[in-house]
């Protein structure tokens, strides 16, 4: 599951890595549509609200008058944007990692609810470091110096945390809370 939530993300990490910000943008949306169209195809939530969002920000780039949605809290924005649609798939009871789960655990398991637990968790987890990490990006200043390199390493471990907690939760969780055979 973890290498295709990966794939899921080419396309931020992409955008997050290029500057400008107005040039990524249409990178990312081209990204987005060839590493993920099985998934555009299946209506994954992820995959779809990168459509979305990676498409509203390149017509904002071609527009004039609309750049200044691109200005300089680009990546700050990308962030609220992807916390947003990971929170929004657990509002509509579609949390995203379920939506990956189901292309590997067999379909027994699906409506249980450990597999249902699970997800919403995952889910959660993301949804939530993506949103503390909007919110640094806001306050944290552009460019950090070396001397706040304690800053950077907490950063790092903001996108370390989520993608360990997927790898090692789903394992733990069925070993300590589900009922044995």
């Amino acid at each position: 599951m973890f290498l295709t939530i990966l794939q899921s993300f080419t396309p931020w990490i992409i955008y997050f890595s290029l500057e400008p910000a107005a040039h990524a943008a249409p990178l990312a949306l081209i990204v987005n549509a060839i590493f993920n169209f099985k998934r555009l195809k299946k209506v994954f939530v992820i995959e779809w609200g990168t459509l979305i969002y990676f498409s509203i920000l390149s017509v904002c780039n071609i527009v004039p008058s609309l750049q200044i949605a691109i200005g300089s809290h680009a990546y700050a924005n990308a962030k609220v944007a992807l916390a947003s649609i990971m929170w929004i798939s657990i509002f509509i009871k579609n949390p995203f990692s379920m939506q990956y789960a189901k292309e590997d655990v067999p379909r027994e398991y699906w409506n249980t609810y450990a597999f249902k637990f699970i997800n919403y968790t995952i889910s959660a987890v993301w949804a939530l470091t993506l949103s503390v990490k909007s919110l640094l990006a806001y306050f944290l200043p552009f460019s950090l110096s070396s001397s706040q390199w304690p800053v950077k390493i907490g950063l790092v471990a903001l996108w370390a945390f989520p993608i360990i907690f997927t790898s090692w939760f789903p394992e733990w969780y069925v070993k300590n809370y589900t009922p044995k055979k």
